[in-house]
């Protein structure tokens, strides 16, 4: 194959995807040989005009799907016989949330840049209320999503379980009431306990908490603060409604409690988009954002954005806590938001979002339709399905051995033993069907042994 023939654009989907289509293609036509090796990562960033990261992101998707062998020392080959090539990694875990469309080529170039212009400056300790110029970037960011803060109000902090972290530190104290939907995310809950708190779930309904039980469980127990995902809840992937949010609003100000709002990728749903913060005219919303998930895999960086009232107390336990987030991040990050189109870049995922949603949504109904106790319908990209007589913890063994990984819902607790959770963030949208088989097949299997074992106690 000559790369020279290759085009890749910029601005489309991340060059290393495109490159890696582009040779997928070639394998698939026989147009490269089984066997044949690919150019040394350097030479083919030269011949292309790319980064070095672009070629090693394609080699390893190219690796993982089993199209290339990858031998130390000597190079990248075509695997010979594509068809007997090793199994497929199928990710429904979304732990590498928005994985086909990362914009990798662009954070690079931020990252090289700020390491050419700023020298060993750059590896000095920054201001642990984070970099100005980052924060000064995020005011204007969040002026888009109608949410209003300033430079000294807004906090950086190295991801949203450090944000929890020193939320818990800053306003609970022994015996203090936490409400929090049911289920929810553990990293939360595990916060919460540190400080000793007293845990209340609250029901929660496919657009939002329940208001009748929230606000009886208000009157009898006046919590501190009521944590919240409004969007993509973990685990269940579902959406606030505008009319809950309004209503659990109305709530804190009548009852004097706090909301930490978690904010799970509010830039890329694709119905209501509205924050609770956006629409906090009580001064009430914690606001938690994280830019992992959108931006920079394995990179802890987010903010924190309090309410006025809480900023010394916030500040004063952030300043305490960590000395600063490294410099080296927020700084290319803030380069990254200044010098990149990022609303398109946002247009793009949902696009790929919604095209993979609409196919799993049909393809559940068709694989596991008579399987399921629940809605099988999403708007997130996540799907919490509870199972009929299904062990899930033995489900989701069997599935790993096949190359299909996803949650069991006992990781949340005993009282979800018939649940799993899916989500389609990190699974190319080719591989979608195949793993949704894979469950299928395990599922037949299970019930098949349950009936011989029903039939025959002594089997």
């Amino acid at each position: 194959m000559d790369f020279n023939e290759i085009k890749l654009i910029k601005n489309d989907h991340p060059l290393y995807i495109q490159l890696a289509k582009h040779i997928k293609n070639q394998i698939i036509n026989n147009k490269i040989l089984h066997g044949e090796k690919l150019p040394t990562i350097r030479a083919a960033a030269n011949i292309l005009n790319v980064n070095t990261s672009t070629v090693i992101n394609c080699y390893k998707i190219l690796e993982n799907e089993g199209f290339v062998t990858t031998i130390k020392g000597s190079g990248s080959y075509v695997t010979k016989n594509i068809k007997k090539r090793d199994k497929l990694y199928m990710d429904f875990t979304g732990k590498d949330s928005q994985i086909e469309s990362f914009p990798i080529d662009e954070i690079t170039s931020s990252i090289n840049y700020i390491l050419k212009h700023s020298g060993v400056d750059i590896f000095k300790y920054e201001d642990s209320r984070g970099n100005y110029e980052l924060k000064e970037s995020l005011v204007d960011y969040f002026k888009y999503f109608s949410i209003k803060t300033t430079i000294d109000l807004l906090q950086i902090i190295s991801g949203g379980q450090q944000a929890l972290d020193i939320i818990s530190k800053s306003l609970l104290n022994f015996g203090d009431t936490v409400f929090t939907e049911s289920p929810t995310y553990r990293g939360a809950l595990e916060s919460f306990k540190n400080r000793e708190a007293r845990i209340i779930e609250v029901q929660l309904d496919e657009d939002g908490l329940n208001i009748l039980d929230l606000e009886s469980k208000i009157v009898t127990r006046r919590p501190t603060i009521l944590y919240l995902m409004t969007f993509n809840q973990k685990p269940t992937g579902y959406n606030y409604s505008l009319e809950k949010k309004h209503k659990i609003l109305e709530l804190s100000q009548k009852y004097n409690f706090y909301i930490i709002e978690d904010d799970q990728g509010s830039e890329i749903s694709l119905k209501e988009t509205k924050t609770l913060k956006s629409m906090d005219t009580y001064d009430r919303v914690i606001y938690i954002k994280s830019f992992s998930p959108l931006f920079m895999p394995g990179l802890r960086l987010g903010c924190l954005i309090p309410p006025k009232s809480l900023y010394n107390r916030i500040l004063k336990t952030k300043l305490s806590t960590d000395i600063s987030t490294p410099g080296l991040l927020q700084k290319s990050f803030a380069h990254y938001l200044a010098k990149n189109n990022w609303i398109d870049y946002f247009e793009n995922i949902k696009t790929v979002k919604k095209e993979k949603i609409e196919l799993t949504n049909l393809l559940l109904n068709t694989y596991l339709g008579n399987k399921i106790e629940c809605n099988m319908n999403s708007d997130s990209g996540s799907y919490w399905l509870k199972l009929n007589r299904i062990d899930v913890d033995l489900l989701s063994k069997e599935c790993f051995q096949k190359g299909v990984e996803f949650l069991s819902g006992t990781i949340m607790g005993s009282e979800y033993k018939e649940f799993i959770r899916l989500n389609i963030a990190s699974i190319p949208k080719t591989n979608i069907e195949d793993g949704l088989k894979i469950i299928q097949q395990e599922i037949i299997k299970q019930e098949s042994t349950n009936r011989r074992v029903s039939l025959n106690p002594g089997f």
